[in-house]
C-alpha cells in the first residue's frame, strides 16, 4: 500500500513532468475515505478546515461531491459558476458520478494539474450501474491515468506526456493579450465583422479551453479603444453566467473602465448583456451583436436575428461539456450558406489553457463521448424508403458490450438535439425507466429515440405531489396533469414520453421523423400503454410536426425559456378507448381556459404558434356565437360601434373564425390585439403599423372582409 510520503514525493514529480508538457492528468484513487484522506492531506495541505479534512487553498484545490468527511467547495447548483476559473487539483468524489459537473469541471484543471477522481471500494448499488462499469472500465484502460489502490498493486504511468514543439505560437508576445495564433485571428475576425461589408456573420467554433470567449472579450475591447465612432454593443448567450469568461477577460483588457455585472462603459461606448429572448423580442439598435455558445440555442432563433442583424458573430464550443454543438455547426451552417453565401467560418484548434494531445481533455471526451463521430451511412444516396429501416430496440447491458454502437447513437443524438449532454449518456446506461429505440439500414443508425415509461406510482407518492410535499423524478406526464391541468386520475393510466427523436441531419425532411413515431406508437400499443406524450420548446416548425402526428395539446407553459423565448408545450395521444376519452376532456378543458390565459400568461407567445394551436382546435370545445355578438362585430365593420365597445364579441367571433376556417397569416395582428391584448405600441413595432388609426383601419377591414356580404338594400 501506498504510504502518504512515497504518494507525496510522486505526486510533486508528477505535476512538475505535467507542467513541463503543459498538460494535465487524472488519478484514480480506490480505497476508503480513511486511507484517501491520508493521501491529500499530505500534499494538500494549506488551511485546515478542522480534524481529518482535506485543506483547501482558493485557486489551488476544490472538492466536489459527498464521498469525503468534508464540505464540498463546489456543488451540483454552483459548479457552473467555476467554468472559466483555474485549479491546481481537483477532487471529484461523487457517488452519483455527475457527468456533467465531471465534464465541464475538468476543464478548470490547468496545465500541471490534477483531476483526483475517487471511486471507493463499497457501495454495491454504484457498481451495478451499467454506467458507472463503463466509465470506471474507461479509466482504467486509459494508459496514461495514474490508479492507486488502497490493497491491490497500483499502476502508476511516468514518462507519458508529450512534449510541446518548440516552434509553437503559445506565448508569443507579438500577440498579446493572445495567446496563441489562433485565438489572434478569432479576435481579428470579430473586428471585420463590424469595419467590414454587412451580411457577412461569423461562426466561430472551438473545443472548450481554447479562448473563443476571450477572444470576443479582447476584439470588443480593442474596438471599443480604436472607433471613432460611439459603439453599442450587445452580448447574449443562454444564460448570463455562461459569459463569466468574457466579463472578466474584458475586465482586464480595459481595467479603466466603468463595468458592471452586465455592462461595460468606455470612452462613450457601451458593451451590455441582454438575454435573447429580450432580443427576438424588442430588436434593440446596436452597432454589433455578439452571441456566445450559440450552439445552446434553437437555429430558428438565430435566423431571426439574422433577419434584423447585419452585423453578427456567433461563437460556440463545437464539443460542448453542457449540451453539443456538432449539431449547431451541421445545421447552420448550412442555413448561412444558403442565405449569406459569403459568411465566414474561424475553428480555434489549438488550446490556450493546456498543450494540445492532453490526457485529462482526451479521457473526457472519450467517457463521455463528446467526440462520437456521426455514423456514414454506407449503400444508399440521399434518401430513404421507410420501409427500408428496420426498427431495434436496445438495453443497457447492449450498449455498454458495445462501444462503437453507443458512440453511433450518442452522436445522433448530439447533432440533432442542441441540448443533448453527458447526463444523457448516463441516463441511457442507468435508468430502467428509459427505453432506447433506433431506426437502422443494414444495422446502420439512422435515427435515435429516447423513450420514458411514466405513471403508476404508489398512493403516498401521488399523495405527496397534490399536497406540494414533493416532487417526483421520471413522471413529468402524470405530475403535470395533476398538478397543472386537474386530472385527478392521472396516475391511473401509464405514459410513454418522447424525451428525444433525433434523424441524422442529411435525411431530416424525408418522413424519417414521422414514420419513426409511428413505429414508436406500435411499439407503446404492444405494451398497452395508455398514452404517448412528449414536450418541448413551442414553436411552428416542432408544433406541426407533432400536430401533424395526431397529438393534441394538453398545456401550455406559463414562462418564457431565456434562451429561446419560447413556452414549453405538452403534447398527448391517447392509445386506449379509455385514455382517448380523457385526452378529449383535457383538450376540451384545455381550449376553453387558452383565450384567457393569452393576455395574461401567454402575451409572448408567438402569434404564429397561436394561430397554428386555435386552427387545431375542434369547434366542439367552443359555444355558438350569440346573435348579439353576430350583430356586434357587423356594426364594428359597419363604423357604427368602437373597437372598446366591441371587444368581447370580437374575441368570440375571432375564436370561431380561427377554430372553423382556414385562415391566413394576415389573422395575426388580430390574434396579438383582441386575444393577447398587446399595446399599440407594441403591434407597430412588431407589424409596422404607423399609429392607433392605422391599426384600427386595419382590424375594420379584416372584420369586414371576413363577414358575409351584405343583401343590397341593408
Amino acid at each position: 500500500m501506498m504510504q502518504a510520503q512515497s504518494f507525496n514525493s510522486w505526486l510533486q514529480q508528477l505535476t512538475s513532468d505535467a507542467l513541463a508538457a503543459r498538460q494535465r492528468c487524472l488519478v484514480l484513487l480506490e480505497g476508503d475515505s480513511d486511507w484517501v484522506m491520508t493521501l491529500l492531506n499530505t500534499v494538500l495541505a494549506k488551511v485546515t478546515l478542522g480534524e481529518q479534512a482535506l485543506k483547501l487553498s482558493k485557486n489551488v484545490v476544490h472538492v466536489f461531491g459527498d464521498q469525503l468527511p468534508i464540505a464540498a467547495s463546489i456543488t451540483t447548483k454552483n459548479y457552473r459558476q467555476f467554468l472559466g476559473s483555474e485549479m491546481q487539483y481537483l477532487v471529484f468524489a461523487d457517488s452519483d458520478i455527475n457527468i456533467d459537473a465531471f465534464a465541464a469541471l475538468s476543464g478548470t484543471v490547468k496545465a500541471g494539474g490534477v483531476l483526483f477522481f475517487i471511486n471507493p471500494l463499497q457501495g454495491k448499488q454504484r457498481n451495478d450501474s451499467f454506467f458507472v462499469k463503463r466509465f470506471i472500465n474507461r479509466l482504467i484502460a486509459d494508459e496514461q491515468v495514474n490508479i492507486i489502490r488502497q490493497h491491490q498493486a497500483s499502476k502508476l504511468v511516468s514518462n507519458t506526456f508529450i512534449q510541446r514543439k518548440t516552434d509553437s505560437n503559445f506565448a508569443n508576445k507579438d500577440l498579446s493579450p493572445c495567446i496563441t495564433a489562433e485565438q489572434f485571428a478569432g479576435v481579428n475576425a470579430v473586428k471585420k465583422v463590424l469595419t467590414g461589408h454587412r451580411n457577412r456573420p461569423l461562426v466561430l467554433t472551438a473545443d472548450r479551453g481554447r479562448g473563443k470567449s476571450s477572444a470576443l472579450a479582447i476584439a470588443c475591447s480593442q474596438l471599443m479603444c480604436e472607433s471613432k465612432q460611439r459603439l453599442d454593443i450587445i452580448i447574449s448567450a443562454p444564460h448570463q453566467r455562461a459569459l463569466s469568461v468574457f466579463f472578466s477577460q474584458l475586465k482586464t483588457c480595459l481595467p479603466e473602465a466603468a463595468h458592471s455585472a452586465n455592462q461595460c462603459v468606455f470612452n462613450n461606448h457601451r458593451l451590455r448583456f441582454l438575454p435573447i429572448d429580450k432580443i427576438v423580442a424588442s430588436c434593440p439598435e446596436t452597432s454589433l451583436l455578439l452571441i456566445d455558445e450559440a450552439a445552446a440555442i434553437p437555429v430558428y432563433i438565430l435566423e431571426k436575428l439574422l433577419t434584423h442583424y447585419h452585423r453578427v458573430a456567433f461563437a460556440s464550443t463545437q464539443h460542448g461539456y453542457e449540451g453539443a454543438g456538432r449539431g449547431f455547426t451541421l445545421k447552420f451552417q448550412k442555413r448561412l450558406e444558403n442565405k449569406y453565401p459569403q459568411w465566414r467560418a474561424l475553428h480555434i484548434k489549438e488550446p490556450v489553457r493546456w498543450a494540445e494531445n492532453d490526457p485529462l481533455e482526451r479521457l473526457v471526451f472519450d467517457t463521455c463521448l463528446l467526440n462520437a463521430e456521426l455514423p456514414s451511412i454506407d449503400g444508399v444516396n440521399d434518401t430513404f424508403e421507410p420501409n427500408q429501416l428496420e426498427f431495434c430496440q436496445y438495453v443497457a447491458n447492449e450498449l455498454v458490450d458495445n462501444e462503437a454502437l453507443l458512440s453511433s447513437i450518442f452522436a445522433v443524438l448530439v447533432t440533432a438535439h442542441y441540448q443533448t449532454s453527458p447526463s444523457d449518456l448516463k441516463m441511457i446506461l442507468e435508468n430502467n425507466n428509459v427505453e432506447l429505440v433506433t431506426l437502422e439500414f443494414q444495422q446502420q443508425v439512422v435515427a435515435v429515440a429516447l423513450l420514458m415509461h411514466e405513471g403508476q406510482c404508489a398512493k403516498e407518492d401521488i399523495l405527496a405531489i397534490k399536497n406540494n410535499v414533493r416532487r417526483l423524478k421520471d413522471q413529468f406526464l402524470p405530475q403535470s396533469l395533476l398538478t397543472h391541468c386537474g386530472v385527478k386520475t392521472a396516475f391511473e393510466y401509464s405514459y410513454l414520453r418522447v424525451m428525444r427523436i433525433a434523424v441524422i441531419s442529411q435525411y431530416q425532411g424525408s418522413g424519417i421523423g414521422s414514420f419513426f413515431l409511428s413505429k414508436i406508437k406500435a411499439h407503446a400499443q404492444t405494451q398497452h400503454i395508455d398514452f404517448l406524450g412528449t414536450s418541448f420548446g413551442l414553436n411552428e416548425r416542432l408544433l406541426s410536426f407533432w400536430l401533424a402526428q395526431q397529438y393534441k395539446l394538453a398545456r401550455v407553459g406559463v414562462t418564457q425559456d431565456k434562451a429561446s423565448g419560447e413556452y414549453s408545450g405538452m403534447l398527448l395521444q391517447g392509445l386506449t378507448s379509455k385514455s382517448k376519452k380523457q385526452l378529449e376532456d383535457i383538450q376540451f378543458q384545455f381550449v376553453r381556459v387558452f383565450d384567457y390565459q393569452l393576455a395574461e400568461n401567454h402575451s409572448g407567445l408567438s402569434a404564429k404558434v397561436v394561430l397554428q394551436i386555435l386552427s387545431n382546435t375542434s369547434p366542439n370545445h367552443l359555444s355558438d356565437l350569440a346573435e348579439f355578438d353576430q350583430q356586434t362585430v357587423q356594426d364594428f365593420a359597419d363604423k357604427e360601434r368602437q373597437y372598446a365597445n366591441c371587444i368581447f364579441s370580437l374575441r368570440n367571433w375571432l375564436l370561431n373564425q380561427l377554430s372553423v376556417n382556414k385562415v391566413e397569416k394576415d389573422v395575426l395582428p388580430l390574434i396579438s390585439k383582441i386575444l393577447q391584448k398587446w399595446s399599440n405600441d407594441t403591434l407597430c413595432k412588431v407589424y409596422g403599423f404607423s399609429g392607433q388609426k392605422e391599426i384600427n383601419q386595419y382590424l375594420i377591414s379584416y372584420v369586414s372582409d371576413k363577414l358575409p356580404v351584405k343583401p343590397k338594400g341593408n
